[in-house]
């Protein structure tokens, strides 16, 4: 946990309320280390945890209405939990989307209205809309500051349900579940194998001497307006006309035997090897083989690039650039794709110099400035009381 960090926002709350707050919640961020567009094919996954986070600090109010400040929009947004609606889409629809997913029953409608609301201040040092599940953090950190505010239960994987729920049903991006899940249920020092078809999940520590290098290309994407929809919608009609319910009881053999169509061909043959892929990784940190590992992330990102076509020229010459350095064992896009931020396993004797010689290397070659940093592995969400807080 970055006590400086939480310090940090609940002076900024003191400076904008006039008030310390009562609580803040913590959400982190996440890396895929690979399994990437399985989640939602009820595949499997091996995500971890960034020590980047969003925070929300809080103090609750006498009235049903939630004041937000956010630090990174530098802007002051509400809304009456007496009447929750949609509007244009902005960043405090993901604020309205967490209440309403916690507050309403099965039909939709809110069964109970808080008697009294919130003023929060929003932070974080995650960037954003850079493949490392800044949205899914702010969902969840908002999940965990409501649950206190609204006197609900915490259950992890019960809250990383509904925040799925709020972005498929509110927001409109219709993503699986990985990204609320490692970010609730998180543990220090490891990745997370999770079966996206039962939401178990088992610790996969890293192999011994390696470091997690994060290469963000420079570039954003809008992944509601995107192709990411039509990336799942595809993956569907693979399932369907393969007469399965997802994509996770295929097999090389079906996809060969029904013919599809070369597109859904590709997609379904992308899902399956990757799953396959997620086995063997887990089983390469089992054995302390970063050899094999990195040789499965180099093979993942030329299935994303070919089959499942969810690459760009940024993210292929930074894959390209980090896997032609000596310390790197192999790289690879992370997150939806389209842009955003690959990932490199690298020697950690070596990283410092990685990070500063790929910066070069990609710059000279892209018209963007990138940033590459080595990730640093926490814990999933938190909540802090007031008596933590070095005011």
């Amino acid at each position: 946990m970055n006590e400086s960090m939480m310090n940090q926002v609940a002076a900024k709350f003191h400076a904008k309320f006039g008030k310390p707050p009562e609580f803040i919640a913590r959400a982190p961020g996440r890396v895929n280390l690979i399994g990437e567009h399985t989640d939602y094919n009820n595949g499997f996954v091996m995500p971890m945890a960034l020590s980047n986070a969003v925070w929300i600090a809080c103090r609750r109010v006498s009235y049903p209405i939630i004041t937000f400040y956010s630090t990174y929009f530098d802007e002051t947004k509400g809304f009456s939990l007496k009447n929750i609606f949609k509007e244009t889409h902005s960043w405090l629809e993901y604020a309205k989307g967490a209440a309403w997913a916690l507050l309403s029953g099965e039909d939709g409608k809110i069964s109970h209205v808080p008697k009294s609301g919130l003023e929060c201040l929003i932070d974080t040092d995650l960037p954003m809309s850079a493949g490392l599940s800044s949205s899914a953090a702010l969902e969840v950190a908002l999940a965990r500051a409501f649950t206190e505010a609204f006197q609900l239960v915490w259950e992890p994987t019960h809250a990383a349900r509904l925040m799925q729920k709020a972005e498929n049903e509110w927001i409109g991006m219709r993503c699986g579940i990985m990204d609320m899940l490692i970010s609730t249920s998180a543990q220090k020092g490891s990745a997370l194998l999770i079966d996206c078809q039962d939401f178990s999940m088992r610790p996969a520590p890293l192999p011994s001497g390696t470091s997690i290098i994060i290469l963000d290309t420079g570039t954003r994407r809008a992944l509601s307006e995107s192709r990411y929809n039509t990336r799942r919608e595809e993956c569907e009609a693979a399932a369907k006309a393969l007469q399965l319910s997802s994509l996770r009881d295929a097999t090389f053999e079906m996809i060969e035997q029904k013919k599809l169509k070369s597109e859904l061909k590709k997609r379904a043959i992308h899902v399956v090897s990757e799953n396959l892929r997620v086995l063997k990784a887990e089983e390469a940190m089992k054995q302390n083989d970063p050899k094999c590992l990195g040789k499965l992330w180099i093979e993942s990102h030329q299935s994303l690039k070919n089959d499942f076509e969810v690459s760009a020229e940024v993210l292929d010459t930074m894959v390209k650039l980090a896997s032609e350095d000596e310390a790197c064992y192999g790289a690879r896009m992370t997150g939806a794709g389209f842009g955003g931020c690959a990932v490199a396993l690298v020697q950690s004797e070596a990283a410092e110099t990685f990070c500063k010689k790929l910066k070069v290397r990609y710059e000279r070659a892209m018209p963007v400035t990138c940033t590459i940093f080595e990730a640093k592995s926490e814990c999933g969400a938190e909540l802090f009381q007031h008596n933590t807080l070095a005011l």
